[in-house]
Parts: C-alpha cells; structure tokens; sequence
C-alpha cells in the first residue's frame, strides 16, 4: 500500500550544535521567503546544549516545516525559529534515553512560529494523520507532517503543533540534548 511506500531509512543521529542542523535548512528556504516578502529571523543563542540528530533527516523535517508555514503566510507576514533548552520532563527524558543513554537531563527546542491564516481546531487534531492536508487539490500530499513526527520521534523527541484561525500557528521540535562542558543552561536534577 502507499502508506508503506512512504517508510524512510531510519535515522542515524550523532551530537551536533543546534545550528548545523537548523541553518541549512533556512538557508535553502530563504529564497522563498523573500520573493514572497515574508520576514524570516532565527535565533540561537550561545551556548546551547548540543542535539541528537541526524541532520539529513532533520533537515527534511524543518524544510517540511518551513514550507507549510510558508504556504500559510501572507506577504508581509513573519516567519520566526526560535531555538532554546530547558530541563527535560520524565517523559521526554524516557522518550530520550531509549535512543541514547548519553543524553543530559536537558531538551532542545525548535519553535517555528508564523503570522499565517492557523487552523480551526478540527484541523490541529487530524494534522498528523497520514494524507490529511489543508492545502488545494494537487498542491499538498498530506504527508509532510506525518511523516515529520515520525521522524522526530524516532530521534527520541516529539513534535507539537499549536494554532489559532488567523493568528497563525506553531510547531514545537523537542530533541534530546547533551551538556557541552562549555554550555551554560542550568539543569533541573
């Protein structure tokens, strides 16, 4: 069935800095974003913890991401990544350490937040099921965010969507992280 077809290679992740995961992606999409005339800003701070990632795969996920919020942004509008950590729940950190049994007490965290048209709340709750899409016949598979969470799920992290009709929307990307001895985030034990 389709559905099979669309099962990727799993992902092989190591330890990375936040931005070499997140950068190519924005830069690729920039572009876009520009002849379009919506404002598109990233912020990582220093000293963050690093990611385990595979930054192939990830990179799909936020060219995913970014082209949704895209799609979903009028000119003028404004498109931002913000990259942050804090200390992980029990259960991210469960979710964490059954890929990897180095990871801090720490999660990383990607908010892709736009200005876009958002989404009623009957859309949010069947945005992950495979083949559900907002967008005009021909122009979305309906795979893009499904395929995204598994992805980000099978990295040991979860991926959340928030929205709003009309005020825009928001897709969080948690990821384990690990303490760099020269990162500066406080970590709740």
């Amino acid at each position: 069935d389709l559905l099979s077809s669309t099962r990727q290679r799993q992902p092989k992740p190591t330890w990375l800095p936040a931005e070499q995961m997140i950068s190519p992606a924005t830069v690729l999409m920039e572009p876009a974003f520009h002849a379009k005339e919506i404002t598109l800003t990233l912020e990582i701070p220093r000293d963050l913890p690093l990611v385990w990632a595979d930054a192939e795969k990830m990179h799909q996920v936020f060219v995913n991401i970014l082209a949704n919020a895209l799609a979903a942004t009028q000119p003028h509008g404004t498109v931002s990544i913000i990259v942050g950590a804090r200390a992980a729940s029990p259960d991210e950190l469960d979710r964490g350490r059954l890929v990897t049994d180095t990871m801090s007490r720490l999660v990383v965290t990607i908010e892709v937040r736009d200005t876009g048209c958002g989404m009623p709340e009957a859309d949010v709750q069947k945005a992950f099921e495979p083949f559900f899409t907002t967008k005009a016949i021909g122009t979305g598979t309906g795979l893009g965010l499904f395929l995204s969470r598994e992805t980000v799920v099978a990295h040991g992290g979860n991926l959340l969507l928030e929205s709003q009709t009309g005020r825009g929307t928001t897709v969080t990307v948690t990821l384990p992280g690990l303490m760099a001895e020269s990162t500066r985030v406080t970590e709740r034990v």
